[in-house]
């Protein structure tokens, strides 16, 4: 539930019941029970397994929360029973602790929204070698605004053939203009599955922060590009309540921007992505900030004296403090905001730090990528916040390796803490945490942030 609690002595029921003869008749149950529930799954996320289903065709599923005797809620959805997919070369499939799995491995999309899509903004030539920069930078990933303006077979080619060239998979923006018009949906499925012949294209972006009356129709498409294409993903992006949200997409994704100069941003910031993991998707690939706020400030955007003055550039360590906080609250996936971005406003001396920097924590989340893709949930470390508010959490990798992560939420932040002796011989990366006798502190303002590897 959105106010959250937890089942002390009880459990989760889910009954499954199949359709014939015009009645539904149960065939199968599943059942979580624990009297405590494990640390890492006081999250208010239960899952019970079915096995193996000796049936195909639709189904009523009925959940039932109870504690000590007592029913605390009970809800029912119409569902389909179909054989699991097995993901081909290149597709994904998403496992039950929110890994996305593809060629049998953990894989983390890092990348950016970006409009390389739009022929009047890059030649080919241009495209090419913005792509060879990401390649090399070691980003994998794009969510392309612009992708549906490759009208013709030609420039689709052109396109997704040199994202193929250099690694980079797309999440392709075709399809959000159907939500406004639902009675189209039909035609969804044979343009999805045209464009899923493109082995660059790992997916689907069907809204970019809607409102709530639209979650019936998003479903809608969601399922459609499901059975059009398995083993593709569909990703909303989402920055109101999480909760309603959840039946639109196989990847959730959001957009918290704290690098400005609001009071308190970033505890905000991290206050919503809390509240979205204690009700997350099978997946969450999220879009860090790495843009200047006054981009979007008409009246400040091409003035160079007042673009100096007010707007506010993100460092590397401020946006590398939003990535992790995002990986703290178990998400795998980035996609910073924007590309286009990066060569945007009236200073343009800029542009190429600007790289500079987002190259970096780019290389950052790929030395932790192990760490971030790790099924097990971060668990946080006991610490005493002298002033300001601190997080530290503990990310493990599969192999049993740990890092731990350390970012301040306000103005000025100080913590105290000590290490479990496992961990006493990571080191921090960025001096914003020290020794202090058998312990350690950290000390910043806000979005500053230290790695202990």
């Amino acid at each position: 539930t959105a106010g959250g609690f937890y089942v002390q002595k009880g459990g989760l029921k889910i009954d499954l019941s199949k359709l014939g003869a015009g009645k539904y008749h149960e065939f199968s149950s599943a059942v979580y029970r624990d009297p405590a529930l494990a640390a890492d799954e006081k999250d208010g996320v239960l899952t019970a397994s079915f096995g193996r289903l000796a049936y195909e065709g639709p189904a009523k599923l009925v959940c039932t929360l109870s504690d000590r005797g007592r029913t605390l809620g009970r809800r029912e959805r119409d569902v389909t029973v179909t054989p699991t997919y097995v993901p081909r070369k290149g597709e994904v499939f998403i496992n039950i602790h929110g890994q996305a799995i593809v060629d049998g491995k953990p894989f983390m999309p890092l990348g950016f929204y970006s409009k390389l899509a739009d022929p009047s903004l890059y030649t080919p030539e241009q495209l090419e070698c913005e792509l060879k920069r990401l390649h090399d930078a070691g980003f994998n990933y794009l969510v392309d605004y612009a992708s549906y303006m490759l009208k013709s077979k030609e420039s689709r080619d052109r396109y997704y053939g040199l994202c193929e060239k250099y690694g980079i998979r797309v999440l392709a923006d075709d399809f959000t203009g159907y939500m406004q018009t639902p009675d189209k949906i039909g035609e969804i499925g044979p343009l999805a599955k045209e464009l899923a012949q493109y082995p660059a294209i790992i997916g689907w972006y069907t809204m970019d922060e809607a409102s709530e009356d639209k979650v019936p129709v998003l479903e809608k498409i969601r399922r459609e590009l499901n059975r059009a294409t398995p083993g593709h993903i569909v990703l909303t992006c989402n920055i109101v309540a999480p909760e309603p949200f959840l039946p639109t997409a196989d990847v959730q994704s959001g957009d918290q921007y704290p690098i400005n100069a609001e009071s308190d941003a970033f505890l905000r910031a991290e206050n919503y992505l809390i509240r979205a993991a204690a009700c997350r998707p099978a997946a969450a690939w999220h879009a860090p900030q790495s843009f200047n706020g006054v981009n979007y400030d008409p009246a400040v955007r091409t003035d160079r004296d007042a673009y100096l003055k007010k707007g506010r550039e993100p460092t590397e360590n401020e946006m590398l403090s939003v990535a992790l906080s995002f990986v703290a609250n178990g998400i795998s996936g980035f996609a910073f905001y924007s590309h286009f971005d990066l060569t945007r406003g009236p200073v343009p001396e800029l542009y190429e730090k600007r790289w500079r920097d987002i190259a970096a924590v780019g290389k950052t989340l790929r030395e932790i990528e192990k760490f971030v893709v790790g099924a097990r949930r971060a668990v946080d470390l006991p610490h005493k916040d002298v002033r300001g508010r601190t997080r530290i959490v503990a990310k493990y990798a599969d192999d049993g390796s740990v890092v731990v992560l350390a970012y301040g939420l306000k103005a000025d932040n100080k913590a105290t803490f000590s290490l479990p002796r496992e961990m006493r011989g990571l080191v921090p990366s960025y001096g914003f945490v020290k020794k202090s006798g058998d312990g350690y502190v950290f000390e910043g303002k806000d979005l500053t942030c230290d790695i202990l590897k």
